[in-house]
Parts: C-alpha cells; structure tokens; sequence
C-alpha cells in the first residue's frame, strides 16, 4: 500500500487535517518519506490541540491569525503551515475573540474575560522576574493569572500580588541547573514558560466554574483520545481485512469474516482499485 506505513494510514491523516494546513499532496500517487514526516507531525500536533475543548479561528490578516495562535498557546515557529487556531475554552459557548491596539488578544465567554500576557523565552532566561513584572506592568489590569505550559495551563490560578512569585517557583524547580536547556524535548523552563493568561470576572466562583469546566472537558478528551490511540495500535499490531465487492464497485477494511458478494484482498489490489478502478471506499460499522 503506496500510502501505508507500519499500519499507519497517512492518507486518513492527511484528509483529517487538510482543513487546517497549507500543504497537500496527490493521493494518488505515492506519498515520500518527507511527505509522510510532515504528515504526521502536523497530525499529530493538530492531535495535541484538539484535545482541549475548543473552537477554530479562521481569517484572511496573517497578523491576527499570528496573534490568536499565540492566544492559543500553539508554536507556530515549529508548525507555521497551520492556516488556523484552536482556540480553548470552557466547551459552553464559544469565545469572542478582539484585539487591543497593541495587537493583543483577548478572549471573553460570558462575564470571564482571558488576556494574554505573552513572554519571549529568550527575555525571560536573561531577565528573570524582572521581565515578568515588566510584562505585567504593561498589560491590561486583570483579577488573577495562570501560567502557560506549552498548549496547557498550570493547574491553579494567582493574584496579582502572588503571580511573579509563582513564576519564580517554576523557573527554580525547572531550571538549567536541572534540565539541560539546549535539548526542546526537556523540561526546562524555557522550552514552555511562553505567556500568562491574564482573568477579569465578576466574582471568583465564576472563574473557578470555568476553570473547572474547561479541566474537565480537557481530561475527558484526553481520556477519549487515549482510548483512539490504543484502538489505533491494536489495528495497526492486527490489522483487519481489505475487501472489495465487484457487483457494488465498493470497499472497505474490516475483520472476516464477510457477507456473501465480498472478497478479501491484499493491501495494493484494494488501493489500485480506489484509486484505478474508483471503487468507493466505504466505512464498516462493525470494526470496533
């Protein structure tokens, strides 16, 4: 199977994010190592970022769309073929997104307004809290902060008063006297501190509901997600079938065995009858 790696089906994940990103390629023809690499990077980013409760951001300005990626806590230096933003939130009701005159977003649901606070990692290795209050300082006045990791919060949220002596927390117990900050898969701080998200709110509770709300979707995605991903490996470890029916001129993948008028073939008969013969592919409601 031109297409097909390991079980892996590049083709699927290549119709699952072209909504999202600017390349593409001709499934029709075999795909390349480098194509296969970009796919499943992009795959599996997306992935990451469609874990939180969310909605998708579209605009033609490059520079909002900059803008909202960073809102949004995504990378868009290592993944800057992403031709939208997954913008989290609590899974109620969708987030109205503005821009402030300097080109900040911020994000409102209801009475919970989120702004962003964004901190280049190169000041913040040099400068330490000093740049963080400087950050601070020239935002928007906000109720409470929490801290960007990556694609995710820091679990819990803090005042004004407490917020740059959290950070300081985090860049002790993660920084490069423990973790080697030359490496971008290690944990140093560096490598996720990006931003603060910056809350104003009617009253607490209301903070702690969406904040709750927004945990709790998130880790009932992960569980689901989780779940995907193990029934993938074990399709990939056993995969099912692949079967054509002639009469029907359809196909599909699923276990044996196969009502009367299928036929069980090898992986490159049933690509060539898609994509030669144009059989219509079709999803077996069975496969569990």
């Amino acid at each position: 199977m031109a297409n097909s790696k390991s079980g892996i089906d590049y083709a699927q994940r290549l119709r699952a994010i072209r909504p999202y990103v600017s390349f593409d390629y001709d499934l029709r023809k075999p795909l390349s190592s480098a194509a296969k690499a970009q796919i499943t990077r992009y795959y599996e980013y997306i992935q990451k970022l469609t874990i939180r409760p969310h909605q998708i951001y579209r605009t033609q300005n490059r520079e909002h769309l900059k803008a909202v990626q960073r809102f949004a806590q995504h990378d868009p230096k290592s993944h800057p073929k992403l031709t939208v933003a997954f913008v989290p939130n609590a899974g109620k009701q969708r987030m109205e997104i503005t821009f402030d005159s300097k080109g900040r977003v911020r994000g409102k649901t209801g009475h919970i307004a989120v702004y962003e606070f964004p901190l280049d990692p190169m000041r913040l290795i040099d400068e330490g809290t000093d740049y963080v209050e400087e950050v601070i300082a020239e935002g928007p006045r906000v109720k409470a902060f929490s801290i960007q990791a990556g694609e995710f919060e820091v679990p819990g949220a803090y005042g004004p008063e407490f917020i740059v002596n959290a950070v300081a927390r985090l860049m002790e117990k993660y920084g490069a006297d423990k973790y080697d900050e030359t490496k971008k898969s290690s944990h140093f701080y560096g490598n996720w501190m990006h931003g603060l998200n910056g809350y104003t709110f009617h009253n607490q509770a209301e903070l702690m509901d969406y904040r709750e709300t927004k945990r709790q979707k998130a880790k009932q995605a992960a569980r689901a997600y989780v779940t995907q991903q193990r029934r993938e490996k074990r399709i990939r470890e056993n995969p099912p079938g692949f079967w054509l029916n002639d009469e029907q001129r359809t196909a599909k993948r699923a276990r044996p065995p196969q009502p009367k008028g299928w036929r069980q073939v090898n992986q490159r008969e049933y690509y060539k009858a898609i994509y030669e013969a144009k059989y219509k592919e079709i999803k077996d409601r069975s496969r569990k």
